[in-house]
């Protein structure tokens, strides 16, 4: 059987230190944590209040995940899988998709403890500004990497890991409304 879990990264296997998404709208200004941005639901409209300028520096990226905080209980059932045979890969809302293909990798093998054969290309960070994804947010962009996996047909189970309510309500819905037997999501 070949099988895959897929990964999100902040607030699901790390709390990210020292890196902020700004909001100014109408003379507000609040500086947002990757936590605090995950409980938002930010449409198109919205979008254009919000500066990922950070997300953007490969500096305060690298230093952002160096010194995280391990989210050690998410990190643990990540190494079931891992110790089952499942494949692992990564899907962010984070940009920078090369950066995530060199970092997480070797951060998971740390964290683990475990030799991980990583294909990067089973690597998305869907807010990268040179490779686009599909979808209007976080979650949809998401939910279209997800599909494009379903209709590969490459793998006969996959299991996405995130810590979002929303993406994974999406990502459940579609499942359902679908009848798909292979995608399974856990909500940490």
């Amino acid at each position: 059987m070949n099988k895959i879990i897929l990964l999100d990264i902040d607030n699901t296997l790390l709390i990210p230190q020292n890196i902020f998404i700004y909001y100014s709208k109408d003379g507000v200004e609040k500086k947002l944590t990757p936590e605090d941005y995950a409980d938002i639901i930010v449409t198109m409209d919205d979008k254009k209040y919000y500066d990922y300028v950070e997300f953007r520096d490969n500096t305060i990226i690298r230093k952002s995940i160096e010194t995280a905080k391990p989210l050690w209980e998410n990190i643990n059932i990540a190494k079931k899988y891992i110790d089952a045979g499942y494949q692992v890969g990564f899907l962010t809302a984070r940009g920078q998709e090369p950066l995530i293909k060199d970092i997480m990798p070797k951060w998971l093998m740390e964290k683990t403890d475990r030799h991980i054969k990583i294909n990067t290309s089973y690597t998305h960070a869907v807010n990268d500004l040179d490779k686009k994804y599909i979808g209007y947010n976080d979650s949809t962009k998401k939910l279209e990497v997800i599909k494009s996996y379903s209709k590969m047909g490459t793998f006969d189970e996959i299991i996405f890991m995130d810590d979002n309510a929303h993406t994974m309500g999406i990502i459940n819905d579609w499942v359902k409304e679908n009848g798909i037997k292979n995608i399974k999501t856990i909500l940490v």
